[in-house]
This record gives structure tokens, C-alpha cells and sequence, in this order.
């Protein structure tokens, strides 16, 4: 008589453990696949092609990349992008890094001064609910 391939199996506790983990991280995982790989894929393939919604896609290779690298304009878009990430993103750090240390140390007035900070953050969750209240009155 054959012998039961699975009759003795048992799964282990980490062995469950990890199935557990994946079957919560599947669903996440399966989102993003359909909503952002899929079309960053189906993108870069339409890169590939010259296409203008009106006569069939029709595969050119890298020829777009290579004649957007050689087109001045693209420089000009280059460099005004870096200029701006640069110009926007280190001031930001620098002074949420201040911030963050002046706010850190004891001093009188401590609490005042972060509960200014925070305040539009408060206020503005206040008048949203303010708003759907006012929305779903019955009368």
C-alpha cells in the first residue's frame, strides 16, 4: 500500500508564523502591483513606441530617448528641476532640523510655543468636522 505523501506533515509554529505574515501582506502587495507596477511598466513600453492615439503604436526603440537627450529644451528642464528640488528640499530640512532641536529644549514657554505650532493642524481637523456636522443635521 502507498503511503500518504502529507499524512504526517505538520506545520511548525514559525512555519505558520510566516504564512500568517504573508497572507496579511499579499493583499498590499497585490495593490500595489496593479496600481503602480502595472502601469510604470506599461508606461515604459509606451516609451517605446510612437504613438498618438489615433494611428496603431508602432515600436521605435529607444529612438525617443535618444532624441529627447539631444533636444536643448530637455537641458533647460534638467537643470530647472534640479534647481528646484535643491532650492526647496535643503531650506525645508534645514529648517525642520532647527526646529526640531529648538523645540527639543527646555525653556520657558515650551509648551505655548508647540502648541502654536501644532495649531493648524488641530484646527483645520476641527473645521472639517465642524463642516460634516453642519452637512448631516437634520434640519
Amino acid at each position: 500500500m502507498l503511503a500518504k505523501p502529507f499524512k504526517n506533515f505538520r506545520l511548525t509554529i514559525f512555519t505558520r508564523q510566516k504564512l500568517w505574515g504573508l497572507s496579511f501582506v499579499l493583499p498590499a502587495f497585490l495593490f500595489f502591483v496593479v496600481f503602480a507596477f502595472y502601469p510604470m511598466i506599461n508606461a515604459f513600453l509606451i516609451s517605446l513606441t510612437q504613438y498618438d492615439l489615433i494611428t496603431p503604436p508602432k515600436f521605435v526603440g529607444l529612438d525617443n530617448y535618444l532624441r529627447m537627450v539631444n533636444d536643448p529644451r530637455f537641458r533647460i528642464v534638467v537643470k530647472n528641476t534640479v534647481v528646484f528640488v535643491i532650492g526647496s528640499s535643503i531650506p525645508t530640512w534645514i529648517i525642520s532640523l532647527g526646529l526640531a532641536l529648538v523645540l527639543a529644549r527646555n525653556f520657558t514657554g515650551r509648551n505655548f510655543v508647540r502648541t502654536l505650532y501644532f495649531l493648524p493642524v488641530i484646527v483645520s481637523g476641527v473645521v472639517v468636522s465642524m463642516v460634516w456636522r453642519m452637512l448631516y443635521h437634520p434640519f
